[in-house]
């Protein structure tokens, strides 16, 4: 029996369109608001920290099924280059550093607001990485277990394995720490 990886769909669903539409607005809407001075830089700072940090955790939990179709894969991978073009660029722009309340582990924790920005692609990668993983493993797609009220995926049709458990907690673990970690490390 051959498994075929990844659904070839041209088009979205009106949720992913949702989605994407809702995520670029926010980042549009982000950009406007720094450029334009609207809030403080502390405020700003907090409200990209959490679009950098949020927005992999909601695909994560909502849309983890749909990353199946490569077109809504594709799409969410080029806004998350966009993304990392951006933090690159802004990383080291005093505007956007965070203000610490403690010092302490300020050198493994990240300084910048925009750093949180490179957290999508990573989840991307990942996910995409864990899910051959999983295909090569168990031979079968890997299921969501977030949000589940048994073992059992109704999507998938099947129940829940370990492998499953232990890959979408190593998904949310990875989010977590892509958000800690500063690019000083990562690109070593």
């Amino acid at each position: 029996m051959t498994i075929k990886f990844g659904r070839r769909t041209l088009f979205y669903t009106a949720q992913q369109a949702y989605f994407l539409g809702i995520y670029i607005f926010l980042g549009i809407a982000l950009f406007a608001l720094t450029y334009f001075n609207v809030f403080d830089r502390n405020v700003i700072n907090r409200m990209i920290f959490f679009y950098g940090f949020l927005s992999p955790m909601i695909v994560l939990w909502l849309y983890f099924n749909d990353l199946r179709s490569s077109t809504y894969y594709y799409s969410l991978l080029f806004v998350s280059f966009i993304q990392i073009i951006i933090s690159l660029n802004t990383i080291k722009n005093p505007y956007f550093e965070l203000n610490s309340a403690s010092l302490t582990y300020q050198s493994f924790i990240v300084l910048s607001s925009t750093e949180t920005l490179k957290s999508l692609f990573i989840f991307l990668v990942g996910f995409q990485l864990l899910r051959w993983i999983n295909f090569k493993i168990e031979g079968r797609e890997m299921a969501k277990t977030i949000f589940l009220s048994g073992f059992y995926s109704h999507v998938d049709q099947r129940k829940i394995s370990v492998m499953d458990i232990a890959l979408n907690l190593a998904l949310f673990f990875l989010i977590v720490l892509s958000n800690m970690i500063p690019f000083r490390y990562l690109l070593l």
